[in-house]
C-alpha cells in the first residue's frame, strides 16, 4: 500500500501525524488503487494504439488527496518514460477518494505509492506496490558525488592510457 507523508492544512509539510483515518480509494468497479491504474494503462494503450514496453518498470507516484477526495500535486516518475503520460493521465481523471479524517473532519493528505509496473501479454499490465525506496541522505550527498567523480575520473584517465 501507499505510505502517508502528511496529514493536515499544510500540503507541503512532510511531517507525520497521528489521524483517525487515511484516504481510501472507493472507486466502484475496482478492488484497489491498482487495479485501477492496471485498466487505464489497458485503456491507454488500446486507444493510442501503441505497444508500450514496461518491463520492469517502477513508476513513484505523488500526489495530495483534499478535503473534497480530489487528487491534487500530482507527480509521475516512472523508469519507463513511455508510462509517465499514461499514469499521469490516469491520475489526473481518477475517481474520488474517502478523504483522510483528523478530529473527525477531512484533511488534506499527502500520498506516496511505489509500483513496480510489468506489461504481459495483449497489453495487460500488472502493477504491483513496493517497498519505498530508501531516501537520498542529502547530508552526505556531495561526497558520495565526490568519490563517483573521482572514480570515473579515474577509469577514464586508465582508459586514455591503454
Amino acid at each position: 500500500m501507499g505510505q502517508v507523508i502528511s496529514y493536515g492544512e499544510e500540503e507541503d509539510t512532510d511531517t507525520v501525524k497521528i489521524v483517525r483515518a487515511a484516504p481510501e480509494f472507493i472507486a466502484p468497479g475496482y478492488k484497489n488503487f491498482e487495479q485501477y491504474l492496471e485498466e487505464a494503462l489497458f485503456m491507454d494503450q488500446r486507444s493510442r494504439m501503441v505497444n508500450l514496453t514496461a518491463i520492469g518498470a517502477n513508476a513513484l507516484i505523488k500526489f495530495t488527496i483534499n478535503k473534497e477526495g480530489k487528487a491534487t500535486n500530482i507527480s509521475v516518475d516512472c523508469t519507463d518514460m513511455n508510462l509517465n503520460f499514461p499514469l499521469q493521465q490516469a491520475i489526473d481523471s481518477m475517481p474520488k477518494w474517502k478523504p483522510g479524517i483528523k478530529y473527525d473532519r477531512a484533511v488534506n493528505t499527502r500520498m506516496e505509492f511505489y509500483f513496480n509496473i510489468t506489461r504481459v501479454e495483449a497489453g495487460q499490465f500488472v502493477v504491483i506496490p513496493e517497498r519505498m525506496p530508501p531516501a537520498l541522505d542529502k547530508n552526505n550527498w556531495p561526497l558520495k558525488l565526490g568519490i563517483i567523480s573521482a572514480a570515473v575520473a579515474g577509469m577514464i584517465f586508465a582508459w586514455i592510457r591503454f
